[in-house]
């Protein structure tokens, strides 16, 4: 029920807090009345949700996710990240591709520009390697530059790596990244807060 949710369009996650405090769980905003919807939505968001629910396969979809290896997160979940729970306006659900780290597992976030000097490049491998032999787990967001050489790196020393995605979690972008891609999520995690199919954007 969650995924339906979290899938309807125009409906964002400030709104789904909302509907969470008034009816208690995704399954029970599933099944508000319409008249309690006009209190909480705006008329085109109570449109959407009324389609969405009319036409959802909620058991369908949510099989056609795990089919792909995908697990979802809502922020009630024991497993969603403890330290992500805690920052402002927080993804009220993560898609993840692989395992994420425990709770006792210290990280850091190898991150940077895209376009990147060699000397930038070398201390991203530099720092990345000491990380992975230190137990860490390299945090970053999969991109071009800085952030695919510091999760190659702590691939390559046996680390593990959770890659951030701006994109859906069956998205591989850039293309070139596919092996990183690969190996977070026999190593790690891939993560989104946004749900699979959804397109980079810029």
């Amino acid at each position: 029920f969650f995924h339906w949710l979290y899938n309807i369009e125009g409906i964002g996650r400030v709104t789904i807090r909302r509907l969470l405090e008034a009816a208690g769980s995704a399954e029970q905003v599933f099944a508000l009345e319409e008249e309690k919807l006009s209190f909480l939505l705006t008329p085109a968001q109570k449109k959407k949700l009324l389609i969405a629910r009319n036409t959802a396969d909620v058991d369908r979809g949510y099989e056609a996710l795990l089919k792909k290896g995908i697990d979802l997160y809502p922020a009630s979940d024991p497993l969603y990240p403890e330290r992500l729970a805690h920052i402002p306006d927080r993804p009220e659900a993560i898609y993840v591709k692989g395992r994420l780290p425990g709770k006792d597992v210290p990280a850091a976030a190898v991150i940077g520009a895209r376009v990147c000097s060699a000397y930038g490049a070398f201390l991203a491998e530099q720092f990345a390697a000491a990380f992975a032999e230190a137990g860490v787990c390299v945090i970053s967001g999969l991109a071009r530059g800085i952030d695919g050489i510091g999760q190659r790196a702590a691939l390559q020393r046996g680390g593990t790596t959770c890659a951030v995605l701006g994109c859906g979690p069956d998205i591989c972008y850039p293309p070139e990244n596919r092996q990183i891609y690969e190996a977070a999520v026999r190593h790690g995690a891939v993560i989104s807060e946004y749900p699979p199919g959804t397109a980079p954007k810029a």
